[in-house]
Protein backbone atom coordinates (compact mmCIF):
# COMPACT_ATOMS: atom_id res chain seq x y z
CA UNK A 1 0.00 0.00 0.00
CA UNK A 2 1.40 3.55 -1.20
CA UNK A 3 0.65 6.07 0.93
CA UNK A 4 0.96 8.53 -1.52
CA UNK A 5 -2.46 7.11 -2.82
CA UNK A 6 -4.07 7.77 0.48
CA UNK A 7 -5.32 11.50 -0.57
CA UNK A 8 -6.81 9.93 -3.79
CA UNK A 9 -8.69 7.33 -2.05
CA UNK A 10 -10.95 9.80 0.51
CA UNK A 11 -11.39 12.35 -2.69
CA UNK A 12 -12.72 9.20 -4.31
CA UNK A 13 -15.10 9.26 -1.82
CA UNK A 14 -15.75 12.36 -1.74
CA UNK A 15 -16.61 12.64 -5.67
CA UNK A 16 -18.77 9.90 -5.04
CA UNK A 17 -20.91 11.44 -2.26
CA UNK A 18 -21.43 14.33 -3.89
CA UNK A 19 -22.11 12.71 -7.74
CA UNK A 20 -25.16 10.63 -5.20
CA UNK A 21 -26.84 13.74 -4.31
CA UNK A 22 -26.32 15.57 -7.45
CA UNK A 23 -28.26 12.49 -9.26
CA UNK A 24 -31.33 12.36 -6.39
CA UNK A 25 -31.31 16.10 -6.83
CA UNK A 26 -32.10 15.56 -10.39
CA UNK A 27 -34.38 12.48 -10.12
CA UNK A 28 -36.02 14.83 -7.01
CA UNK A 29 -36.60 17.29 -9.84
CA UNK A 30 -37.84 15.31 -12.54
CA UNK A 31 -40.34 13.73 -10.30
CA UNK A 32 -41.64 17.47 -9.20
CA UNK A 33 -42.19 18.30 -12.83
CA UNK A 34 -44.05 15.11 -13.85
CA UNK A 35 -46.47 15.54 -11.03
CA UNK A 36 -47.40 18.82 -11.53
CA UNK A 37 -48.04 17.83 -15.64
CA UNK A 38 -49.92 15.08 -13.91
CA UNK A 39 -52.10 17.24 -11.77
CA UNK A 40 -53.09 19.08 -14.90
CA UNK A 41 -54.54 16.26 -17.07
CA UNK A 42 -58.15 16.48 -17.73
CA UNK A 43 -60.45 14.60 -14.30
CA UNK A 44 -63.47 12.73 -14.95
CA UNK A 45 -65.62 10.85 -12.13
CA UNK A 46 -67.36 7.71 -12.21
CA UNK A 47 -70.80 8.90 -13.87
CA UNK A 48 -68.86 10.75 -16.66
CA UNK A 49 -67.02 7.60 -17.41
CA UNK A 50 -69.84 5.41 -17.56
CA UNK A 51 -71.93 8.10 -19.65
CA UNK A 52 -68.87 8.30 -22.05
CA UNK A 53 -68.94 4.73 -22.00
CA UNK A 54 -65.18 4.69 -21.21
CA UNK A 55 -63.53 1.63 -19.11
CA UNK A 56 -63.57 2.14 -15.67
CA UNK A 57 -60.96 -0.28 -14.77
CA UNK A 58 -57.28 0.81 -14.00
CA UNK A 59 -55.17 -1.40 -15.63
CA UNK A 60 -52.18 -0.56 -13.51
CA UNK A 61 -53.87 -1.47 -9.79
CA UNK A 62 -57.10 -3.61 -11.48
CA UNK A 63 -59.26 -1.10 -9.57
CA UNK A 64 -62.36 0.69 -10.55
CA UNK A 65 -61.91 4.22 -11.03
CA UNK A 66 -63.73 6.33 -9.13
CA UNK A 67 -62.16 9.52 -9.72
CA UNK A 68 -59.04 9.04 -12.71
CA UNK A 69 -57.36 11.17 -14.74
CA UNK A 70 -58.23 10.76 -18.62
CA UNK A 71 -55.81 10.90 -21.00
CA UNK A 72 -55.43 11.56 -25.52
CA UNK A 73 -56.20 7.64 -25.79
CA UNK A 74 -59.30 7.46 -23.84
CA UNK A 75 -57.87 5.33 -20.60
CA UNK A 76 -58.58 5.93 -16.98
CA UNK A 77 -56.13 5.56 -14.16
CA UNK A 78 -56.07 6.85 -10.74
CA UNK A 79 -53.86 9.96 -10.42
CA UNK A 80 -51.62 7.77 -7.51
CA UNK A 81 -51.33 4.95 -9.84
CA UNK A 82 -49.93 7.52 -12.42
CA UNK A 83 -47.50 9.19 -10.30
CA UNK A 84 -45.32 5.95 -9.58
CA UNK A 85 -46.14 4.52 -13.16
CA UNK A 86 -44.27 7.43 -14.97
CA UNK A 87 -41.20 7.62 -12.42
CA UNK A 88 -40.55 4.09 -14.53
CA UNK A 89 -42.22 5.22 -18.41
CA UNK A 90 -43.96 7.63 -19.85
CA UNK A 91 -45.77 5.45 -21.95
CA UNK A 92 -49.88 4.59 -21.35
CA UNK A 93 -50.00 1.40 -18.96
CA UNK A 94 -53.21 0.25 -21.37
CA UNK A 95 -51.83 1.32 -25.05
CA UNK A 96 -48.39 1.73 -24.65
CA UNK A 97 -48.52 4.99 -26.25
CA UNK A 98 -45.53 7.16 -25.55
CA UNK A 99 -47.37 11.04 -26.69
CA UNK A 100 -50.69 10.56 -24.41
CA UNK A 101 -49.77 11.46 -20.73
CA UNK A 102 -47.26 14.39 -21.32
CA UNK A 103 -48.69 16.55 -23.86
CA UNK A 104 -47.47 19.84 -25.11
CA UNK A 105 -49.94 20.46 -27.58
CA UNK A 106 -53.61 21.57 -26.84
CA UNK A 107 -56.00 19.19 -26.28
CA UNK A 108 -57.78 17.52 -28.96
CA UNK A 109 -59.57 14.69 -27.22
CA UNK A 110 -63.09 15.22 -28.37
CA UNK A 111 -64.32 13.48 -25.40
CA UNK A 112 -62.49 15.84 -22.80
CA UNK A 113 -64.50 18.45 -24.79
CA UNK A 114 -67.69 17.18 -24.26
CA UNK A 115 -67.53 16.58 -20.91
CA UNK A 116 -66.48 20.18 -20.29
CA UNK A 117 -69.43 21.54 -22.03
CA UNK A 118 -71.85 19.29 -19.77
CA UNK A 119 -70.08 20.20 -16.92
CA UNK A 120 -70.85 23.81 -17.74
CA UNK A 121 -74.24 23.40 -18.69
CA UNK A 122 -75.10 21.68 -14.99
CA UNK A 123 -72.89 24.37 -13.22
CA UNK A 124 -75.59 26.98 -15.21
CA UNK A 125 -78.55 24.87 -13.88
CA UNK A 126 -79.67 23.27 -17.11
CA UNK A 127 -81.47 19.84 -16.50
CA UNK A 128 -79.74 16.86 -17.30
CA UNK A 129 -81.94 15.73 -20.25
CA UNK A 130 -81.67 18.99 -21.98
CA UNK A 131 -77.70 18.74 -22.00
CA UNK A 132 -78.18 15.71 -23.59
CA UNK A 133 -79.61 16.74 -26.23
CA UNK A 134 -77.61 20.00 -26.64
CA UNK A 135 -74.80 17.68 -26.72
CA UNK A 136 -76.17 15.24 -28.95
CA UNK A 137 -77.01 18.03 -31.24
CA UNK A 138 -73.74 19.85 -31.23
CA UNK A 139 -72.05 16.60 -31.68
CA UNK A 140 -74.49 15.50 -34.94
CA UNK A 141 -73.41 18.94 -36.22
CA UNK A 142 -69.99 19.76 -35.92
CA UNK A 143 -67.11 19.64 -33.27
CA UNK A 144 -66.04 23.21 -34.49
CA UNK A 145 -69.81 23.88 -32.61
CA UNK A 146 -69.34 21.91 -29.53
CA UNK A 147 -66.30 24.09 -29.02
CA UNK A 148 -68.02 27.31 -29.40
CA UNK A 149 -70.69 26.43 -26.92
CA UNK A 150 -68.46 25.38 -24.95
CA UNK A 151 -66.40 28.39 -24.80
CA UNK A 152 -69.90 30.67 -24.44
CA UNK A 153 -70.86 28.98 -21.49
CA UNK A 154 -67.65 28.91 -20.06
CA UNK A 155 -67.38 32.70 -20.44
CA UNK A 156 -70.34 33.15 -18.18
CA UNK A 157 -69.21 31.09 -15.83
CA UNK A 158 -65.44 31.89 -15.48
CA UNK A 159 -66.05 34.58 -12.34
CA UNK A 160 -67.24 31.78 -10.60
CA UNK A 161 -64.73 28.96 -11.59
CA UNK A 162 -62.04 31.22 -11.34
CA UNK A 163 -62.37 31.98 -7.79
CA UNK A 164 -63.15 28.31 -6.80
CA UNK A 165 -60.25 27.08 -9.17
CA UNK A 166 -57.64 30.05 -7.23
CA UNK A 167 -59.02 28.30 -4.15
CA UNK A 168 -58.43 24.65 -5.09
CA UNK A 169 -54.71 25.81 -6.76
CA UNK A 170 -53.71 27.42 -3.73
CA UNK A 171 -54.42 24.46 -1.26
CA UNK A 172 -52.67 22.27 -3.71
CA UNK A 173 -49.41 24.41 -3.99
CA UNK A 174 -49.22 24.44 -0.41
CA UNK A 175 -49.70 20.40 -0.27
CA UNK A 176 -46.55 20.69 -3.16
CA UNK A 177 -44.74 23.66 -1.27
CA UNK A 178 -44.44 20.95 2.02
CA UNK A 179 -43.28 18.30 0.55
CA UNK A 180 -40.92 19.99 -1.24
CA UNK A 181 -39.72 21.65 1.42
CA UNK A 182 -39.20 18.04 3.08
CA UNK A 183 -37.20 17.01 0.86
CA UNK A 184 -34.78 19.96 0.39
CA UNK A 185 -34.42 20.01 4.39
CA UNK A 186 -33.06 16.18 3.68
CA UNK A 187 -31.09 17.08 1.28
CA UNK A 188 -29.16 19.89 2.92
CA UNK A 189 -28.69 17.78 6.22
CA UNK A 190 -27.17 15.44 3.64
CA UNK A 191 -24.84 18.58 2.22
CA UNK A 192 -24.37 19.11 5.66
CA UNK A 193 -22.79 15.54 6.70
CA UNK A 194 -20.82 15.58 3.75
CA UNK A 195 -19.34 18.96 4.09
CA UNK A 196 -18.29 17.82 7.87
CA UNK A 197 -16.84 14.58 6.23
CA UNK A 198 -14.78 16.47 3.50
CA UNK A 199 -13.08 18.73 6.59
CA UNK A 200 -12.70 15.75 8.48
CA UNK A 201 -10.69 13.77 5.51
CA UNK A 202 -8.70 16.91 5.14
CA UNK A 203 -7.64 17.30 8.68
CA UNK A 204 -6.41 13.30 8.22
CA UNK A 205 -4.77 14.24 5.32
CA UNK A 206 -2.62 17.62 6.44
CA UNK A 207 -1.60 15.70 10.11
CA UNK A 208 -0.80 12.28 7.73
CA UNK A 209 1.43 14.88 5.21
CA UNK A 210 3.31 16.31 8.24
CA UNK A 211 4.04 13.16 10.03
CA UNK A 212 5.38 11.77 6.57
CA UNK A 213 7.50 14.71 5.64
CA UNK A 214 8.53 14.61 9.92
CA UNK A 215 9.54 10.88 8.96
CA UNK A 216 11.49 11.73 5.98
CA UNK A 217 13.76 14.65 7.28
CA UNK A 218 14.70 12.27 10.07
CA UNK A 219 15.44 10.12 7.61
CA UNK A 220 17.61 11.77 5.68
CA UNK A 221 19.44 12.87 8.54
CA UNK A 222 20.53 9.36 9.57
CA UNK A 223 21.82 8.84 5.85
CA UNK A 224 23.63 12.02 6.29
CA UNK A 225 25.44 10.93 9.41
CA UNK A 226 25.65 7.30 8.29
CA UNK A 227 27.58 8.78 5.03
CA UNK A 228 29.91 11.38 7.09
CA UNK A 229 30.96 8.26 9.37
CA UNK A 230 31.55 6.12 6.41
CA UNK A 231 33.99 8.65 4.68
CA UNK A 232 36.26 9.37 8.16
CA UNK A 233 36.43 5.52 8.35
CA UNK A 234 37.48 5.63 4.56
CA UNK A 235 40.11 8.05 5.50
CA UNK A 236 41.24 6.58 8.88
CA UNK A 237 42.06 3.29 6.75
CA UNK A 238 44.27 4.79 4.01
CA UNK A 239 46.35 6.97 6.74
CA UNK A 240 47.26 3.23 8.12
CA UNK A 241 47.67 1.59 4.89
CA UNK A 242 49.89 4.43 3.99
CA UNK A 243 52.68 3.71 7.18
CA UNK A 244 55.93 2.65 5.74
CA UNK A 245 57.40 -0.63 6.53
CA UNK A 246 60.31 -1.08 9.27
CA UNK A 247 63.92 0.01 8.10
CA UNK A 248 64.91 -3.26 9.21
CA UNK A 249 63.37 -5.06 5.69
CA UNK A 250 64.68 -2.34 3.58
CA UNK A 251 67.45 -3.14 1.02
CA UNK A 252 69.48 -0.37 -0.11
CA UNK A 253 70.40 0.21 -3.72
CA UNK A 254 74.46 -0.91 -4.16
CA UNK A 255 76.83 1.45 -4.30
CA UNK A 256 79.33 1.70 -6.99
CA UNK A 257 83.01 2.50 -5.61
CA UNK A 258 86.31 2.44 -7.69
CA UNK A 259 84.44 -0.57 -10.12
CA UNK A 260 83.27 -2.76 -6.97
CA UNK A 261 79.68 -2.38 -6.51
CA UNK A 262 79.52 -1.62 -2.76
CA UNK A 263 76.05 -3.30 -1.33
CA UNK A 264 74.70 -2.06 2.32
CA UNK A 265 73.07 -5.08 4.54
CA UNK A 266 70.82 -4.50 7.24
CA UNK A 267 71.31 -6.14 10.55
CA UNK A 268 68.80 -8.94 9.80
CA UNK A 269 71.14 -9.99 6.96
CA UNK A 270 74.22 -9.63 8.86
CA UNK A 271 72.71 -11.85 11.52
CA UNK A 272 72.00 -14.45 9.26
CA UNK A 273 75.49 -14.30 7.88
CA UNK A 274 76.61 -14.95 11.72
CA UNK A 275 78.25 -11.30 11.64
CA UNK A 276 77.07 -9.96 14.51
CA UNK A 277 76.21 -11.62 18.28
CA UNK A 278 73.19 -11.71 20.45
CA UNK A 279 74.84 -8.68 22.92
CA UNK A 280 75.40 -6.13 19.63
CA UNK A 281 71.63 -6.90 19.22
CA UNK A 282 70.32 -6.38 22.10
CA UNK A 283 72.09 -3.26 22.29
CA UNK A 284 70.99 -1.94 19.41
CA UNK A 285 66.96 -2.88 20.13
CA UNK A 286 68.21 -0.72 23.57
CA UNK A 287 69.36 2.66 21.12
CA UNK A 288 66.08 2.06 19.18
CA UNK A 289 63.80 1.79 22.06
CA UNK A 290 65.46 4.96 23.74
CA UNK A 291 65.34 7.22 20.53
CA UNK A 292 62.21 5.95 19.64
CA UNK A 293 60.87 7.07 23.43
CA UNK A 294 62.91 10.86 22.74
CA UNK A 295 61.38 11.31 19.33
CA UNK A 296 58.10 9.43 18.85
CA UNK A 297 59.45 7.37 16.14
CA UNK A 298 62.03 4.78 15.44
CA UNK A 299 65.09 6.49 14.38
CA UNK A 300 66.19 4.98 10.82
CA UNK A 301 69.50 6.14 10.94
CA UNK A 302 70.68 4.62 14.09
CA UNK A 303 70.53 0.63 12.51
CA UNK A 304 74.15 0.06 11.23
CA UNK A 305 74.57 -0.18 7.72
CA UNK A 306 78.17 -1.99 7.02
CA UNK A 307 79.53 -1.66 3.89
CA UNK A 308 81.18 -4.81 2.74
CA UNK A 309 83.20 -4.72 -0.44
CA UNK A 310 81.60 -7.05 -3.12
CA UNK A 311 83.90 -7.60 -6.28
CA UNK A 312 81.59 -8.81 -8.88
CA UNK A 313 82.86 -10.40 -11.71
Amino acid sequence: FNPRFLPIFFAGNVIKSVYEVYTNIKLLYVAIVKVKKLNSIFEVTKEEIAEEELDSTCMICLNDVESGKLLECKHVFHLTCLKKWVLHTNSCPSCKRTDVIFVNKQDQCPIKEKIRVRRSLLAAGVEKGKVAEELNAATSANADVLKMKYRQIETRLLSKHKRAQKQADSDSDNVRTEDIAVEVRALEQRITYLVMEISKAKNLLEAYEGKLTRRLQRKQKQENELKAKREALINSNEQVQGFEQPPEDRVSEPKVVSGYKIKTLTLSEFRKLGLVNKTTQQNDGNDSQTNTAEFGQPEIQKEEHLEVPHAEC
